[in-house]
């Protein structure tokens, strides 16, 4: 019998949030203004067939330029400037800090997809790299961001989450409930690891693993 099964069940139950199609309409563009005071905003327009559109700050537009032509002139303007040679870059070229900003705003973009928000915590507060709110109002998790598999004796009794990234998932768990689980199913306990300096990580998933972390796994909707 799994001595585990207990922690089977998540405990937090990751449903997908829906976006209202008002939200996902855009925001004012000035070359879509028709009447009135309007003001442009810093942006990005929501992703379409042809992907993000980068709408620049071009202050506050008083009055509606007589005949068009001047907003004409201003949106020319605006979409010559907005013309970015943006790359994608190798992950393995980022120094530490660099990975672990492009981490957190990744997980960021996941936990979104299930109605939470990120908040960055730059003190390490009890343990926890950041904070995620859920929209309920209710459930705030402190999360520690990791690399991979890790559990720590510093973070015992802390109501602590770790999150890592393990392709192509990502995992948000427990750490007390899992490490309770890892330490009776393996010979993590014995190690000089964990009896010396305290800690233990695991560089890949095995199927034993992966089976103890299913509960926690929450990739893309």
């Amino acid at each position: 019998m799994d001595t585990c099964e207990y922690n089977r069940t998540p405990s937090i139950p990751f449903t997908p949030h829906t976006i209202s199609p008002r939200l996902r309409r855009g925001v004012f563009h000035p070359c879509h203004a028709d009447r009135g005071t309007a003001s442009a905003v810093d942006t990005l327009r929501p992703p379409s067939e042809d992907g993000w559109t980068i709408v620049l700050p071009v202050g506050r537009l008083r009055k509606r330029p007589a005949g068009g032509r001047q907003l004409s002139l201003l949106c020319k303007t605006v979409q010559s400037t907005v013309a970015l040679n943006l790359s994608l870059i190798d992950y393995r070229d980022l120094n530490a800090r660099q990975k672990e900003n492009f981490n957190f705003l990744k997980v960021s973009a996941v936990l979104a997809d299930y109605g939470f928000i990120t908040m960055r915590l730059t003190d390490d507060w009890q343990g926890a790299d950041f904070i995620a709110q859920h929209i309920d109002g209710e459930t705030f998790l402190k999360v520690q961001l990791k690399s991979r598999l890790s559990f720590n004796k510093k973070y015992c009794g802390k109501d602590l989450y770790i999150v890592f990234f393990h392709e192509p998932d990502w995992y948000l768990y427990p750490h007390d409930e899992v490490l309770d689980c890892v330490l009776s199913e393996t010979g993590i306990g014995t190690t000089v690891s964990w009896k010396e300096r305290g800690g233990y990580s695991f560089p890949g998933l095995s199927k034993q693993m992966a089976s103890i972390l299913e509960p926690y796994k929450i990739g893309r909707p």
